[in-house]
């Protein structure tokens, strides 16, 4: 009796075993027999907005953008990236040391925009960059009056 009562006890060991073995692989596979394909819904406007922002084509971006309806579920994240325009476009400029335009764009930039304070630190070094520019094409006695600003 003692081996029948020792196999039985092996045989539901071996039974939890499996059956935990089982459950750990369903949880790392994600359970991949109950997966379904994504109906996530999409938006042939914001999706062509998207590409462009990547291509640098922000006005073309933003023409897309607005195409989007009011009732769509895609509309707050279109007026979110057109919030994040400015901001782009002006570290382009920047970028390709088109100064006064990077400057133009980063004034645009929105203070709710979490892009707010990187465009600020972007001001300043713009504006850094362009005394130093004339600083350096300036005569001795102009700059002196230059340093005055620089520092």
């Amino acid at each position: 009796m003692n081996n029948s009562k020792l196999w039985s006890y092996q045989k539901n060991i071996k039974i939890k075993n499996n059956l935990t073995i089982f459950l750990i692989i369903s949880f790392l596979t994600g359970c991949g027999w109950f997966y379904e394909p994504s109906t996530e819904a999409t938006n042939e406007y914001y999706e062509s907005g998207n590409k462009a922002m990547t291509y640098g084509r922000y006005d073309e971006a933003i023409s897309h953008y607005r195409k989007i309806s009011r009732s769509s579920p895609f509309y707050p994240q279109a007026l979110w990236m057109i919030q994040k325009v400015p901001f782009k476009k002006g570290v382009a400029s920047f970028e390709q040391k088109k100064f006064q335009i990077a400057i133009e764009e980063f004034i645009k930039v929105p203070v709710h925009s979490p892009d707010y304070e990187k465009a600020q630190r972007y001001l300043r070094l713009t504006n850094y960059k362009l005394l130093l520019e004339k600083y350096l094409k300036s005569s001795s006695k102009e700059r002196f009056y230059l340093i005055k600003d620089l520092v």
